[in-house]
């Protein structure tokens, strides 16, 4: 197949002020820690030195700048561990292709957790999170293993609070995952959803035109097509989206954390 023109990387990046206002109204207070953020993205700086230097544009002052919103009505360390003491924190990952899936069953999800089991939960979906924090970054392999990365990182420091952390992105790469797997299992459990909807049927849904696009050749660099997707080998679990309604995905999901003791109906 032949393909036309290269997709172009993301704008360098947004206005600070619309920036604030996006993670304030997403995130929870309290979670991410000025300080570590700051040491975050100074790693992520060398990694994206290796990358062609786009990750550079993130200095550590706007870096500590931005992320202040997160700790700005922020609850103490104390308060926090009160309010998820005896709670394990968790890191759901759910991966698959573009149009399996992911988002609706992340929001789906959330709901559910926070208003079944009263748990602090942060929904990381990964459009959202590209277009607040990673974009400056393309679609290159480096680029995509630093922005799953960074959800891996914040996801980690949820989970390190007792939160629940829902994860829902492409993630297309075994190695990336494991690295989430490893950062987060460090404070809580990691949990590995693998949205197995077939190809055939991403491409019929095709809500953002993603496979029509790369069809005509106009758009380069789509999983699935001609950019790889390793489906996981050992996910916790795999639900097949073609075949399940989102009630039932859901129900899968909670029903695992309930028999894996992460979740207490009392």
């Amino acid at each position: 197949m032949g393909w036309g023109l290269r997709v172009a990387a993301p704008q360098a990046s947004r206005t600070l002020p619309a920036v604030r206002q996006g993670l304030g109204s997403r995130h929870p207070a309290g979670i991410v820690k000025r300080r570590i953020i700051q040491d975050y993205f100074g790693r992520c700086q060398k990694i994206g030195a290796s990358a062609g230097g786009t990750a550079q544009e993130l200095t550590r002052a706007r870096a500590a700048d931005t992320f202040a919103t997160f700790s700005g009505t922020a609850m103490t360390d104390n308060s926090l561990r009160a309010g998820n003491r005896n709670r394990d924190g968790v890191v759901l990952l759910i991966t698959g292709l573009p149009a399996a899936g992911k988002t609706t069953l992340g929001a789906a999800l959330a709901a559910e957790l926070t208003g079944r089991f009263g748990r602090a939960v942060t929904l990381l979906d990964g459009d959202e999170v590209r277009k607040l924090l990673s974009s400056e970054l393309g679609y290159s392999r480096e680029h995509r293993s630093l922005n799953v990365l960074r959800h891996g990182y914040i996801a980690a420091e949820i989970a390190k609070h007792g939160g629940i952390a829902v994860c829902s992105l492409i993630a297309p790469y075994a190695s990336d995952r494991a690295e989430m797997r490893r950062r987060a299992v460090q404070w809580g459990s990691f949990i590995e959803v693998y949205l197995s909807t077939p190809l055939a049927e991403c491409m019929r849904r095709d809500p953002k035109g993603l496979y029509a696009r790369a069809r005509t050749g106009e758009l380069r660099h789509v999983t699935g097509i001609d950019d790889p997707y390793e489906p996981p080998a050992r996910p916790e679990l795999q639900l097949n989206g073609a075949q399940m309604t989102v009630a039932e995905t859901v129900a899968a999901v909670v029903d695992f954390l309930l028999k894996s003791r992460l979740l207490s109906l009392g």
